[in-house]
C-alpha cells in the first residue's frame, strides 16, 4: 500500500526497540517519519514542521497521556492522532478518543491496518486543511461583495415578477 503523496508521521514511543522497526517499515512504505521517545521532544518536533499524523504509544501514565495529546492538538489542530495501546489501556484509549484521537490499534499493530489507518487519517487532516484555508480566504474586495449581494437581491425580485 503506497501514499499518493508521503505523509509525515511522528512515532512517540519510549520503546526504541519497537520505534525503530516501525519506523524502517513506514518508510519502506513512502512515509517520512520522526521518532521521539519522550513527550517533550514530541512537542518540540511539532512546533518545528507540519506532521500529518502522530503516532502515539499509550504506555505512559493516565495523566501524561491525555496531556500529551491535547498539547499536541494545541500546538497542530489539523494533525491526526492514532494510538498504539494494548488491552489493559483500553479505558485510557477512550478517553483520549473523546479529547481528539482519531483512531487506536492494539498491540501488536497489523501493519496493513495501521497503513491504511495512516491514510484514512491523512485524508481527514486534508480534509481540516481544505476547510481552514477556506475560512481564512478574504470574500473579495469590498466592491465585489457589493456586486454579490445586489446581484442576489435583483435575481430575488426578478423571480418574484
Amino acid at each position: 500500500m503506497e501514499f499518493s503523496t508521503r505523509p509525515t508521521v511522528l512515532l512517540l514511543d519510549h520503546n526504541s526497540l519497537s520505534r525503530r522497526s516501525l519506523s524502517s517499515h513506514l518508510q519502506k512504505k513512502g512515509c517520512f517519519v520522526i521518532e521521539t521517545e519522550q513527550p517533550t521532544g514530541t512537542l518540540q518536533a511539532l512546533r518545528e514542521r507540519e506532521v500529518d499524523v502522530v503516532l502515539m504509544s499509550l504506555t505512559t501514565t493516565k495523566e501524561e497521556s491525555t496531556i500529551t495529546l491535547l498539547r499536541i492538538k494545541e500546538i497542530r489542530p489539523t494533525s491526526e492522532i492514532i494510538l498504539m495501546t494494548s488491552p489493559m489501556e483500553i479505558a485510557l484509549s477512550i478517553q483520549c478518543m473523546k479529547l481528539g484521537a482519531f483512531d487506536d490499534l492494539l498491540v501488536p499493530i497489523d501493519l496493513n491496518t495501521l497503513l491504511s489507518r495512516i491514510r484514512a487519517a491523512c485524508e481527514k487532516k486534508q480534509e481540516k486543511d481544505r476547510i481552514k484555508t477556506a475560512s481564512a480566504e478574504p470574500l473579495g474586495s469590498e466592491q465585489e461583495r457589493k456586486e454579490m449581494i445586489s446581484g442576489g437581491q435583483d435575481q430575488n425580485r426578478d423571480s418574484h415578477q
